[in-house]
């Protein structure tokens, strides 16, 4: 069986998922070499189907940006729209973006989810994150300013 035809990358696996190799997996599925071959081949597929947007600054590589791609679209929640990293972010990751100056979204609103995920919301999708400024997406764990002085304007989650 071949990995090409594969819709999402395998999580736990004990050798590598790739036809013919021994290996053992390291990373979804795959050793270290086919890991870096499918990510390769899943980019490069994306950028012919236009799926692909330029690397946002909060990324220190282009390969971490296309690992970050490739997972976002082909992965298990597979997203069919251009992927937004502010909801896979942090505050803590936030903060050191804001320092160093390479936070696109300083807005981001970050809120608890069901367990313990936390996600963020940025103005790209005003509705959703009006909904986490006023607490409907979840109990707030970090607002910025901005977000602060929005929710006081249109009242929050009583």
């Amino acid at each position: 069986m071949s990995t090409r035809g594969r819709k999402h990358f395998t999580l736990f696996a004990d050798k590598c998922v790739n036809d013919f190799c021994e290996k053992p997996a390291t990373r979804f599925g795959f050793c270290a070499e086919h890991y870096e071959q499918e990510i390769d081949f899943q980019w490069d597929k994306l950028q012919a189907e236009g799926r692909v947007q330029p690397r946002w600054e909060c990324f220190d590589t282009d390969r971490q940006w296309q690992e970050y791609e490739v997972h976002s679209l082909t992965g298990k929640a597979v997203r069919t729209v251009a992927t937004n990293p502010c909801r896979d972010c942090t505050p803590e990751y936030q903060r050191e973006m804001l320092a160093a100056g390479r936070c696109r979204h300083p807005e981001t609103v970050f809120v608890r989810r069901k367990g313990s995920d936390i996600e963020g919301f940025n103005a790209e999708k005003f509705r959703s994150w009006t909904e986490a400024v006023r607490g409907e997406r979840g109990p707030v764990v970090m607002m910025p300013s901005v977000a602060a002085r929005m929710q006081a304007t249109t009242g929050g989650a009583q």
